[in-house]
């Protein structure tokens, strides 16, 4: 494994013993979604190096989509969304999906948002 994947997944690892280790899922969803914190957990964990080195920012999912379905004459993604590394003006993490030749699914979620049809497009730093 490269130096700097190990550097990133320490990184997430110290994070995430720092801010959640002792919490129950409930209690961190509460955080990720509460109405004072979860600014602050999105700006931090957007700014893990494991995302930024990882995933691309929302140009880079945009010009992968747009070249992959151009080549491939087909819907990339499908009904599924990809998180970009990217935050809105607003703060809210972005992600791109059910994308075609006609345009691309924009949205915008708190750091504790699920959804089954969430993806990854890994773009390699």
């Amino acid at each position: 494994m490269p130096q700097q994947d190990r550097d990133d997944l320490n990184e997430w690892d110290e994070y995430y013993r720092t801010n959640f280790a002792t919490q129950t899922p409930e209690e961190i969803t509460a955080l990720l979604d509460g109405e004072t914190t979860w600014k602050k957990y999105t700006q931090e964990l957007s700014n893990l190096g494991i995302n930024q080195h990882n995933r691309g920012n929302l140009v880079e999912h945009l010009d992968h989509i747009a070249f992959m379905s151009a080549a491939a004459d087909k819907k990339i993604l499908g009904n599924e969304h990809s998180w970009t590394s990217t935050r809105s003006s607003w703060g809210f993490l972005i992600d791109v999906g059910s994308a075609d030749r006609r345009g691309a699914n924009l949205l915008m979620w708190k750091p504790g948002g699920l959804d089954g049809g969430l993806s990854v497009l890994l773009v390699r730093r």
